[in-house]
């Protein structure tokens, strides 16, 4: 039976986890609806068309579009990543994480409102509410939110258990978007733009009023001698510790596969309308397809990888970095649907890289250390969506009428990078029994001398 300690601790877990589940219903329904709004503002300023019929079929009002999603996209990533390392020390110093989460829905929440009044706008323009968003949720918005989340479970997770629960918070992103994603179609096409972000909203303020109910946490205790100030915590970044180069080349790999994923999944819609000539229905049904795949992927791949097969987090990751490059080239050279369909079988373990290089990253730090490190990590990835969505815009404007499939092969680079990152941390890594065990040695060794 458990004792009150662990059942206090197992409301707070499934606390977090409402959470958590109810952000990605509010991801899911604005993501897709918002590249969909801005395409059809720029290919009908003046009058607002049929939702779910209407396909532009003009190449430079396309290419407009993209220029608009693309370059909020970047600022966002890099506001995002600017803000994450002052949040991150924060924390940090003080052990809370409750007024990020705070702070992060808040600025979700007044995105939502901005695209409800936009759409109530219809002949305004959208590059406004598109650069608010990018600024306002980029610096506090969703990375802030996420920073929270992942600090608040590793925090109260025991290391061995670790990876297991940052899949099943990510595995509880895919479920939501497995929900969201048909009601989407449905509920846009009913309701129309404006009251559907109004929807958006209330769910985010429920989401907030659950972080009040639901999370509890108390200031930790700081010596002042000890007390880091934020460039004190960032110096102790680059220190000489274990492990370094496990540390750099995972801090590298999240922001780098997040950048990627976030650029690839902005020209998804464009991609399958221009290329297939997909409905905001039909998109709909694949959308959702692609999820039930990717959501039974993760949840039954880590527990076969880790409980069956007892392999490492670096060959988990490995193996999903490998399939998710192959998807990429052969998504590339897609001619039908069909095709689509199969290839998307494929995508089994992808969404697993989201929570392998912060699960290896924290058997390296500490755990006073989780957010100055998680927010650098962010910092290195800042000029990252600069050059990577720009790639993306322009290889898709060139090619969306001949092989809109070619900026897929970019996805496809990106990866084999990343693939290069684990193994070289699998090749260097030093498990800490092992450290243990060389430390007294070493220091012994020392006194000889």
């Amino acid at each position: 039976m458990l004792g009150p300690s662990e059942l206090l601790k197992k409301v707070r877990e499934a606390g977090i986890m409402k959470i958590a589940f109810l952000n990605t219903i509010c991801m899911a329904l604005s993501m897709g609806t918002i590249s969909n709004l801005v395409i059809q503002k720029v290919c009908s300023p003046n009058q607002q068309p049929s939702i779910n019929n209407f396909i532009c079929t003009d190449p430079q009002l396309v290419a407009e579009a993209t220029k608009v999603t693309i370059t909020k996209s970047t600022i966002r990533s890099v506001c995002g990543s600017l803000s994450g390392t002052f949040f991150g020390s924060w924390r940090d110093s003080t052990g809370l994480n409750k007024p990020l989460l705070y702070i992060g829905l808040s600025a979700e929440l007044f995105n939502a409102l901005l695209y409800s009044f936009s759409s109530w706008q219809w002949s305004s323009s959208i590059w406004l509410p598109s650069m608010l968003d990018a600024v306002i949720a980029g610096l506090f918005g969703m990375s802030v939110f996420q920073l929270g989340l992942h600090c608040y479970v590793s925090a109260n997770t025991k290391p061995e258990e670790l990876t297991l629960k940052l899949q099943l918070m990510h595995t509880m992103t895919f479920v939501g978007f497995l929900i969201a994603t048909p009601l989407r179609g449905i509920i846009l096409t009913a309701v129309g733009y404006q009251t559907f972000f109004l929807i958006t909203a209330s769910l985010y303020i429920l989401a907030i009023c659950l972080i009040n109910s639901s999370v509890h946490e108390e200031p930790k205790a700081v010596v002042k001698k000890k007390e880091l100030t934020l460039m004190g915590r960032l110096k102790a970044v680059f220190r000489s510790r274990p492990n370094n180069v496990v540390i750099w080349a995972m801090m590298i790999s999240k922001p780098l596969y997040f950048t990627f994923f976030q650029a690839e999944h902005t020209i998804h819609l464009y991609f399958m309308q221009q290329g297939f000539g997909f409905t905001v229905k039909e998109e709909t049904i694949f959308g959702t397809y692609s999820l039930i795949i990717t959501t039974v992927g993760s949840i039954a791949s880590p527990l076969l990888f880790t409980k069956v097969l007892k392999w490492t987090d670096f060959r988990m990751g490995i193996i999903c970095c490998s399939m998710t490059t192959l998807t990429s080239i052969l998504t590339a050279f897609a001619s039908t649907k069909t095709h689509l369909y199969l290839i998307a079988l494929l995508d089994i373990v992808k969404y697993n890289l989201f929570s392998i290089p912060q699960a290896i990253l924290n058997r390296c730090i500490k755990s006073d250390e989780l957010g100055v490190y998680t927010g650098f990590s962010s910092a290195l990835g800042v000029f990252l969506p600069f050059g990577i969505n720009y790639l993306y815009s322009y290889v898709f404007s060139a090619t969306s009428k001949t092989m809109p499939g070619a900026v897929y092969l970019i996805s496809a680079v990106g990866n084999l990078i990343i693939l290069a990152l684990l193994c070289i941390a699998q090749a260097s890594y030093i498990p800490q029994e092992k450290k243990e065990e060389e430390e007294p040695l070493n220091a012994e060794q020392k006194k000889t001398d």
